[in-house]
């Protein structure tokens, strides 16, 4: 079920000056016992963690009330320029009927209300902790062996999609071509769908200007050009250097630590925040997650170390393979090694690109410019390690 309540009008609720609005949620969505509740029988707590939507906390206040807590997100402003909202809410129920995403109560025009995954968000600095990280990797390898064959893993592109980009898609997605030749590109143009055709749209929704003067300075320092060359040379030598096409799986495609909740209790681990889950390579899941041991701040002395990425790919490994660590082949774990280096360069990128997007179009207080010049600035860094490390030039 889906209301037609305006963004500015959530908010407006939430910070109690018309209870009603969400009153009438909850009348409509909630859970029982829920849809009675007034103002005074709820704590609301806005969780901070995030930089693209607000997220809200419901605790029922002195009552015996099952489930005791509700989540409510907010869509980000104008993030649908980015995310598809109904692909992702699909996805959603898609990955709750095994068990991996939180149920939803409700869709409403800018966000929903939906399960809260008991426990906590794992702290930056855990992620690096041998114990929390086997179960990250363990908890991904199963994400990634969820059936996927039947999902559609096509993406909405921007309508002012760039012509170039257009034209080597028609060029590539040729169907009635005899060539082989033609009908590999078009196969690794497919494969390729979700990261580089979203790179590739989001570019194009990159703003010309900012109005804050200082911030626009900082954007102006951004070669987009310079960005966009950076992504063709990626693609080229991941075709040239993996030799086959990785595997593709559903991916979280944001796993950083406060998408990830540990429950101590049980000790497990589990994902939330699946806005950008798509069918994706699995390599760039395991690149992406590993790419926020830095935080935010992109504090390059916390990127992980070659025997930190070899350990977090060991236990994926095995569970993915349902196979004991020692049994892993050296050749296996060296081309997933490979693959999880590459593909940490296109997730800095990724972020950067999306970052100078969200800084046209986001109200959230957070720099977006900065956090750009940062990835931008890691994904040099990172490039020549590789080059050195696998002796080639990117």
């Amino acid at each position: 079920m889906e209301n037609s309540i305006s963004r500015e009008t959530i908010l407006n609720s939430l910070e109690g000056e018309n209870f009603q609005t969400m009153k009438q949620l909850f009348q409509n969505f909630g859970p029982d016992g829920w849809n009675s509740m007034t103002y005074q029988d709820i704590n609301i707590e806005q969780c901070t963690d995030g930089i693209t939507n607000r997220i809200y906390k419901f605790e029922a206040r002195g009552k015996d009330t099952e489930p005791p807590h509700l989540l409510m997100r907010v869509n980000g402003k104008n993030t649908e320029t980015i995310i598809d909202r109904e692909h992702e809410t699909n996805m959603i129920n898609f990955l709750a009927s095994f068990g991996f995403g939180p149920k939803i109560y409700g869709i409403f025009q800018n966000g929903f209300i939906y399960e809260y995954v008991e426990g906590r968000t794992v702290k930056i600095e855990e992620m690096r902790d041998p114990h929390i990280q086997e179960l990250i990797a363990r908890r991904m390898a199963r994400l990634h062996l969820l059936p996927h064959e039947e999902l559609n893993e096509n993406i909405n592109l921007n309508e002012n999609s760039n012509e170039n980009s257009n034209e080597k898609l028609n060029e590539n997605s040729n169907e009635n071509s005899n060539e082989k030749s033609n009908e590999k590109s078009n196969q690794n143009l497919n494969e390729h769908r979700y990261i580089f055709l979203t790179i590739h749209s989001w570019f194009n929704s990159i703003p010309k200007d900012l109005p804050d003067p200082e911030k626009n300075k900082l954007f102006h320092e951004v070669d987009i050009d310079q960005v966009r060359n950076w992504v063709e040379l990626l693609k080229q030598t991941i075709y040239e250097k993996l030799g086959k096409e990785p595997n593709i799986a559903i991916c979280h495609n944001d796993l950083l630590n406060g998408n990830i909740i540990y429950h101590e209790e049980s000790d497990s681990i589990r994902f939330i925040d699946f806005e950008y889950a798509k069918k994706n390579y699995c390599g760039f899941d395991i690149a992406n997650h590993l790419n926020e041991y830095p935080g935010f701040e992109m504090d390059l002395k916390n990127m992980p170390d070659s025997d930190t990425i070899k350990t977090f790919v060991k236990h994926y490994l095995s569970e993915f393979n349902s196979i004991p660590i020692d049994q892993i082949e050296q050749k296996d774990l060296d081309s997933k090694y490979l693959e999880v280096r590459l593909f940490q360069l296109v997730s800095l990128i990724y972020w950067g690109v999306w970052s100078l997007v969200q800084s046209g179009i986001s109200d959230i207080d957070f720099d977006y410019v900065s956090y750009a010049k940062r990835r931008f600035f890691a994904f040099q860094v990172e490039k020549e390690k590789v080059n050195k490390e696998f002796g080639f030039e990117i």
